[in-house]
């Protein structure tokens, strides 16, 4: 077998080298990209090294001088097919673990980043952050009624009844939270108890429009439209 030129094995090394970089800083950089290029580097590293053995081993005429320059580039080769290894394991390595998130034990700080995802209506990690707020603070009414209205943007009712049914429990005497589980039922078709709540809210807050503006919703979607006029004109009234 003939001995590759040494400006190609140069070559070889050096593009697999580059290769390996490239695919290391892609990497790193969170794409998430399998390493073929990389691989199929690695494999010519190991063609190339065995021509260079063989080559060796069966040239016994060799000069000195020419024997020396082959084992410089089978030593270069052997160091550029571990840092080529090395680069793909450490690449992949920081881009299957997780990065580090920041932790509060603070319940407010995750309302607020909540907030902000609710503006972007990015509804899924919202209700994430809600759900941190409330398993910190499980106590407070305001985790539970800001959760319920992540999962209502998102369509899952049911599942914001039950964050509005808790906000009430622990806080009944705040309007609000009376008014946020009437709309919730509306949307479930409940009405009956959807007008209980709005009536509640009037109660609570007797000066206030909300409690008729919303007993005028629920009565229109019931299709009472003379009743919806009476709860809008009261709301208009107080507004």
């Amino acid at each position: 077998m003939n001995k590759l030129p040494a400006h190609l094995t140069t070559a070889i090394t050096t593009t697999a080298s580059l290769v390996a970089i490239v695919q290391f800083v892609l990497q790193i950089s969170g794409m998430n990209i399998i390493p073929v290029i990389s691989v199929l580097a690695i494999i010519l590293l190991i063609a190339v090294a065995i021509v260079q053995i063989y080559s060796a081993a069966n040239n016994a005429g060799e000069s000195p001088e020419s024997r020396k320059k082959r084992k410089r580039a089978i030593a270069f080769i052997a160091f550029d097919g571990v840092l080529v290894v090395f680069l793909i394991v450490v690449g992949l390595t920081g881009t299957t673990s997780k990065p580090a998130v920041p932790v509060t034990e603070d319940p407010a700080y995750h309302r607020s980043v909540a907030d902000e995802y609710m503006k972007l209506e990015r509804y899924e990690p919202a209700v994430l952050e809600y759900q941190n707020a409330v398993d910190l603070e499980p106590g407070e009414a305001l985790n539970h009624d800001k959760k319920a209205q992540a999962l209502a943007a998102q369509g899952k009712y049911e599942e914001a009844l039950d964050e509005n049914i808790k906000a009430v429990v622990l806080e009944p005497e705040v309007a609000q939270y009376h008014y946020n589980k009437g709309v919730t039922l509306f949307r479930l078709k409940k009405y009956d108890d959807a007008i209980s709540e709005m009536e509640e809210v009037i109660r609570l807050e007797p000066v206030g429009p909300s409690g008729y503006n919303g007993c005028g919703v629920v009565h229109d979607g019931m299709g009472e439209y003379e009743k919806a006029i009476a709860d809008y004109d009261k709301a208009i009234a107080l507004n």
